[in-house]
């Protein structure tokens, strides 16, 4: 769990760890992103904007997710959600190719979810109504003894455009990271405006959080923890209400 990695590690490491991740199709490297830049400093609209997709390292790092359980196995459900998710006004695509900017792709439809394509999308998020762009995509996950689950992230490089992000997740327990709560609220936000229009069982907001716990699971284990490394999306009196991360330093 995010938790774990968080503390794993005494210091920031300050190297590549030349370490393939491959996680529910996505092949990410990890690299340490604005090492040597002073905390949380926001980049000048101008310079965030020029590039989204292509610029080096902006899929690198992992994953920064929103992670929506859909409930059971069910294709006209799932492509259902993952049709809503792009129609966000704070989202401009979807494109299919994560190598070319947007500029020069034509946007598309989603594709169909199969049990053999995982619907890997990419996209643009409005951050902040400043024009800053981040690189974003979205994946679906389907358990084959569990639920469906929609991801939509900010790759770790994207995120490290805006802020500094130094070498999250793996930093000292007691390091600020004073970015992630804007990060989280924004995806939080994404997720309670989901819950408004598709059936949801719960979401999770963390770093590459999906699968870490469930719904059924949270139940059993009589709700959330006191020290939450993930920020949680939970049904509450007919609604769904945000519940944040508070483990890290902010």
């Amino acid at each position: 769990m995010t938790g774990h990695l968080a503390h794993r590690w005494s210091t920031p490491i300050k190297y590549l760890l030349n370490k393939r991740m491959h996680r529910k199709g996505r092949e990410s490297e990890f690299v340490i992103l604005n090492q040597s830049r002073p905390c949380d400093p926001e980049r000048s609209s101008k310079e965030v904007a020029q590039k989204v997709f292509t610029p080096e390292d902006v899929w690198h790092g992992g994953f920064f997710e929103l992670s929506i359980e859909i409930g059971d196995r069910c294709d006209d459900r799932i492509n259902a959600a993952v049709q809503t998710l792009w129609e966000n006004p704070k989202l401009a695509g979807c494109y299919l190719d994560r190598n070319t900017d947007p500029d020069i792709q034509k946007p598309v439809r989603p594709p169909l979810v199969t049990d053999e394509d995982w619907c890997h999308t990419y996209g643009i998020a409005d951050f902040n109504g400043r024009d800053i762009r981040l690189a974003c995509g979205s994946c679906v996950v389907r358990e084959f003894n569990g639920p469906d689950w929609l991801d939509f992230y900010f790759p770790m490089g994207a995120i490290g455009r805006l802020f500094s992000v130094g070498g999250f997740p793996f930093i000292d327990r007691n390091e600020s990271v004073p970015w992630l709560p804007r990060v989280e609220s924004w995806l939080a936000e994404l997720g309670l405006w989901l819950a408004t229009r598709i059936p949801i069982q719960m979401g999770l907001i963390g770093f590459e959080c999906s699968g870490s716990t469930d719904l059924a699971t949270l139940t059993q284990e009589n709700g959330i923890p006191a020290e939450r490394w993930n920020g949680y999306i939970l049904p509450t009196r007919g609604a769904f209400e945000y519940v944040p991360s508070n483990a890290y330093k902010t």
